[in-house]
């Protein structure tokens, strides 16, 4: 018995197998989509994908639409060469229908934060289109058809569609940054393009050329592959050295314009803006980044510095923040936090004073860790004597404590 009727008999028939297969393509090819999303979802783009892929469905209705109102109808369909098909209803007419259904979406919402996102919600609008069609063809060409059309038909639709939404994607962002570098008519083009790709694709399929069809295919996943590491390195949420952060600053100055609530992107600016001397404006990145993400230690630590450097904080409220803060924090963590610090206040005439009060903060948490172990040790030693009130303690004097802990505002003069 072949196999494939060995899996139709297992999965209880025709139809079952087909969505069976239709499901698990759709989540395949959504996962690969979403590990290529910006840095581990660092754009804070989440369910964006799915949404879009939910969306793409429309797309083909939409088509049927295109159809019925273009000037062509089915009846005169025979009287067009196979070339003009293969264009113009089927390139020209799925990629306008996946395109305008992309635009609608991404145009009244704000899915895209940088263009990059444009071409892979290109991608799901398009994935959802074709796995609709598979299911379509399967019902005529049995499951070997379908199989073949998860792989090669579902990949074409996708690098056909990135063509238009990488176009799409410079458009919305350059239009909602102030910026309007490009126009609507370099979008058309990119459509065009792809419906040409997509109507010689299918044009050496009719025509029994699979192998010219396999090329373009070839040729335009090879085109999707440059043009997404090409975004891959423009992207302001990769990492940027503080050592260009003037021309970071204004990449990070455009992605918050998408995402003003990014924390990364706030933070970041932060930290590029302290870099390039500009302190006021550090503070108000980095207490936006804090108040996104209120568990992130490192940053309400920047607040601290900054604000005491700008004569916001007096120095004795500074040590007292600084302790609350660095106390919830690893010496490891801490000392590699001094480190940063002194490369971005590198210039900055209060950098030995910023970096000596973390250094008096790493000295405090070591001294009290020590502390902590002896007085382990000792409950060890008197675990056997029962009352804790028979139990040795270590009394440390307070000049034995580092300088944070001998400030003023933690020991008071005594009174007399």
């Amino acid at each position: 018995m072949p196999a494939h009727n060995i899996c139709l008999i297992m999965c209880g028939g025709k139809n079952e197998m087909i969505v069976l297969i239709t499901i698990t393509v759709s989540i395949f090819w959504l996962r690969i989509l979403k590990k290529l999303e910006s840095h581990g979802k660092l754009n804070d783009n989440r369910s964006v994908l799915g949404c879009m892929f939910l969306c793409g469905l429309l797309s083909i209705p939409v088509v049927h639409l295109l159809h019925e109102f273009s000037a062509f109808s089915y009846a005169h369909i025979i009287n067009l060469s196979l070339f003009t098909y293969s264009v113009l209803f089927v390139g020209l007419f799925e990629e306008t229908a996946k395109f305008l259904v992309f635009y609608v979406v991404a145009r009244s919402s704000s899915f895209i934060k940088e263009p990059k996102d444009g071409l892979l919600q290109a991608a799901s609008v398009a994935l959802a289109f074709a796995v609709t069609e598979n299911v379509k063809y399967a019902g005529f060409y049995g499951l070997e058809n379908l199989l073949l059309r998860s792989v090669t038909g579902t990949m074409g639709h996708m690098a056909f569609a990135v063509i238009w939404g990488y176009a799409g994607g410079l458009y919305l962002c350059s239009r909602r940054t102030g910026k309007n570098e490009y126009s609507f008519s370099m979008v058309s083009g990119a459509v065009a393009s792809a419906a040409v790709f997509h109507g010689f694709f299918n044009y050496f399929i009719y025509l029994d050329l699979s192998l010219i069809s396999y090329l373009i295919l070839v040729l335009s996943v090879g085109i999707t592959v440059f043009i997404l590491r090409y975004l891959r390195k423009r992207s302001p949420y990769r990492p940027l050295s503080f050592t260009e952060s003037k021309a970071a600053l204004d990449d990070i100055g455009d992605a918050l314009c998408l995402n003003p609530g990014s924390f990364l992107l706030n933070k970041r600016a932060g930290f590029h803006s302290i870099k390039a001397g500009s302190y006021t404006e550090a503070l108000g990145y980095l207490k936006k980044a804090s108040s996104v993400n209120h568990k992130e230690l490192s940053t309400r630590v920047y607040v601290i510095l900054l604000e005491y450097h700008l004569n916001l904080l007096e120095e004795y409220f500074a040590f007292r923040e600084l302790d609350k803060v660095c106390s919830k924090v690893s010496v490891y963590n801490l000392i590699r936090l001094k480190e940063q610090a002194a490369e971005l206040f590198e210039g900055c005439d209060g950098r030995e004073n910023l970096t000596a009060m973390l250094d008096d903060m790493i000295d405090s948490i070591r001294f009290a860790q020590r502390v902590k172990n002896r007085i382990a040790e000792f409950d060890r030693a008197a675990g056997d004597l029962g009352s804790s009130s028979n139990r040795g303690f270590l009394i440390a004097g307070k000049d034995n404590l580092p300088m944070a802990y001998r400030h003023p505002g933690y020991y008071p003069a005594d009174e007399e």
